[in-house]
């Protein structure tokens, strides 16, 4: 009997350390719970419609297709490829689904992607994203949720979609990585934005015409400021860019008060940050200040005057038609530093002999950098032609 008593209370120990064990399992469990990262294990959604880009060697969901399911699983990968995006309008009008799950991997979201889908109600985005345009959810049942807004702004996850056009100021919450595309256009009202340093992303004309805003500075781990971003902010004349950014988009800050202010100007040239942003159409010569890490899309752009320019040690990109159109530039030396030129940097460019300091091209710089009637001559020394 005694033995037997031995034998029940060692059972009823062993069953309440199991049930604390399972107690702490749970409760470590609804801590952990989060909708921003998807799990691998989720089914993914079958008969959906898919683009491949060759040269990128993956592919992007393009429409619903033949999909039942109202909650829709984007896979991971679509015929052995990493699936990358979701195009414009692939999902426009879609009235069947109720939730979309995009999984870590997915690097951006085409323009109005989820429009007008009356039904769609749960929105899971991964951590992964990158670049989202604008139009997202307009007239969709998330979108229209007053629950889902916070302080006048809408969030997916770490992402900001979306602001009230009425809002007059706003800290943007910590954890926020990436800024949609349009996420404050038109908010006239706005007047004081706070941006945490964990903001790396911050989408086309996302501050576009804000005539109140005065200031903004920007996170460390921006390193890309995209078209139009702060284009048409009348008041817009303190703005602090980190040394990270080295591409700035045409027309990012055009038309703000930095811009016009014609003593922010040096020698016919506007610079922002580590960047020139953009030149007279009349400038005959430059020399790029020292420190210089970026040169902005179409920065020299159609200067029909120009006849030569210095690039400084140090430079490191060269944006997209930086140099197009500049029918009397004769030459430039570019220094072994710059790792990036983007498409059409140099093209119709009739006169121009580039001076190389690297042996060939390298990888990072864009097939298309240079116009066939320009001259490229590798593994050059220091180059200057006296004016």
């Amino acid at each position: 009997m005694t033995q037997m008593k031995k034998y029940g209370k060692l059972v009823l120990i062993c069953l309440a350390v199991c049930l604390s064990c399972l107690l702490l399992v749970s409760c470590q469990g609804g801590e952990a719970t989060t909708t921003e990262q998807p799990k691998e294990t989720l089914k993914p959604s079958e008969g959906l419609e898919f683009i491949y880009y060759k040269d990128e060697d993956f592919y992007q969901v393009t429409d619903i297709g033949s999909c039942q399911d109202s909650e829709v699983v984007v896979p991971l990968t679509y015929q052995g490829k990493p699936v990358t995006g979701v195009t414009r309008e692939a999902f426009y009008q879609c009235e069947t689904i109720t939730s979309i799950v995009l999984q870590d991997g997915v690097t951006e979201i085409g323009d109005e992607a989820f429009q007008k889908c009356p039904n769609l109600s749960s929105v899971t985005f991964p951590s992964s994203l990158v670049h989202i345009e604008g139009g997202l959810f307009w007239e969709s049942a998330y979108y229209n949720d007053p629950n889902n807004w916070e302080n006048g702004v809408l969030y997916v996850g770490q992402h900001l979609i979306n602001a009230d056009e009425a809002i007059e100021s706003c800290a943007v919450k910590e954890g926020t990585l990436t800024i949609a595309d349009n996420a404050f256009s038109h908010c006239q009202n706005l007047a004081s934005i706070t941006l945490p340093e964990s903001v790396r992303n911050i989408g086309c004309d996302a501050f576009s015409d804000c005539g109140a805003l005065e200031s903004i500075a920007l996170p460390s781990a921006v390193t890309k400021i995209r078209r139009g971003t702060f284009q048409n902010c009348e008041k817009l004349a303190i703005i602090t860019i980190p040394d990270s950014v080295t591409d700035i988009g045409s027309e990012a800050f055009e038309n703000t008060a930095y811009y016009n202010q014609k003593s922010n100007w040096k020698n016919g040239v506007l610079y922002i940050g580590k960047c020139l942003l953009t030149a007279e159409d009349t400038v005959t010569f430059c020399v790029v200040e020292n420190g210089t890490k970026g040169i902005a899309k179409g920065a020299f752009k159609n200067c029909k005057e120009l006849k030569s320019v210095i690039l400084p040690d140090g430079l490191v990109h060269i944006g997209e038609g930086a140099f197009s159109r500049c029918d009397k530039l004769a030459g430039v030396f570019i220094p072994k530093s710059v790792t990036t030129i983007d498409w059409a940097a140099f093209f119709s460019c009739d006169n121009l002999v580039i001076y190389c300091e690297a042996k060939n091209k390298p990888t990072t710089w864009n097939d298309g950098w240079v116009g066939s009637d320009a001259r490229v001559e590798w593994d050059q020394g220091w180059w200057y032609e006296e004016q």
